[in-house]
């Protein structure tokens, strides 16, 4: 089988992220432009041309989608004697696909998060509410466009710690007083709050780390880090996958002596930080 494009990366990745795809084999590359802001010196008629020049510069990005595979066998009595519903071995694939599409997604992010030429140190800071209002405050300016456009992306526990009382000098009298008055149905209904100081709150679907699931249950998306970004602006990452990659199902168990059904996965993809309009990020 050949897949177009695998759909195994989380809606709300879809809305953070640009996600395109290109031929077998193929690589992808994109252009990012200057996002300088010309300085208007005081001029005189006659002597526009004298003024410092602004100079405006491009990057191109290139995403070389990389193979990543997987080999699943299970023995054909358990699948079709003992009448094993035969959808949930393709559901734990998918679910392996999609945690390492958010393992990749999540890496890079990390990375961004430290890097100052992806995120600018004036749009980090630890939450706060006059810190959440400043950041939102500074993306607007940014992205010529009113607080009321900006969206906040965390997973549900980062989420769940944005409220007015959730910082240092806060008691549990004034958290439960928040919670009574206009926060309470918002809050208890969802476990995190719909909008923050004008912020809409996005949460993004976490994916189990693979070989954690049955013992100390890891996921995957950091539970202090909330972004924020314009929700017209460009999205900050790209996840590129190959079309047409191959899906291999042995459906003959009498090859082997084991009496096992097989299937032989690859998908090739690769994800990079464009940042090419400014997002920033709260530790909380």
């Amino acid at each position: 089988m050949y897949p177009i494009l695998p759909r195994v990366y989380s809606e709300a990745v879809g809305v953070f992220a640009d996600v395109v795809e290109v031929g077998f084999g193929e690589t992808y590359s994109l252009e990012i432009g200057s996002d300088d802001i010309p300085i208007f010196q005081d001029s005189a008629w006659g002597a526009s041309r004298s003024v410092p020049a602004n100079r405006f510069y491009s990057k191109e990005i290139t995403l070389n989608p990389q193979p990543k595979t997987a080999e699943i066998r299970m023995k054909w009595h358990q699948l079709v004697g003992n009448n094993v519903d035969f959808g949930r071995f393709f559901a734990n694939l998918s679910a392996g696909m999609y945690a390492k599409t958010m393992g990749l997604w999540n890496a890079v992010l990390t990375a961004a998060a430290s890097d100052t030429t992806k995120v600018p140190t004036g749009l980090t800071y630890v939450f706060g509410s006059v810190n959440w209002v400043t950041l939102a405050n500074k993306l607007a300016a940014l992205n010529n466009t009113g607080i009321g456009n900006l969206v906040a992306f965390g997973n549900a526990v980062a989420l769940s710690k944005v409220l007015p009382t959730n910082q240092t000098g806060s008691s549990a009298a004034q958290m439960d007083a928040a919670i009574a008055t206009l926060l309470g149905a918002d809050y208890i209904r969802s476990g995190y709050l719909g909008e923050y100081m004008g912020v809409r709150l996005m949460p993004l679907v976490d994916a189990v780390v693979p070989g954690t699931q049955n013992g100390n249950v890891t996921t995957i998306l950091d539970q202090t880090k909330i972004w924020m970004m314009a929700s017209n602006a460009r999205k900050p990452l790209t996840i590129c996958y190959n079309s047409a990659t191959p899906i291999s199902i042995e459906l003959e168990p009498m090859r082997n002596a084991s009496f096992e059904l097989g299937m032989n996965v690859t998908i090739a993809l690769d994800t990079a930080a464009v940042f090419a309009e400014r997002a920033g990020l709260v530790t909380i």
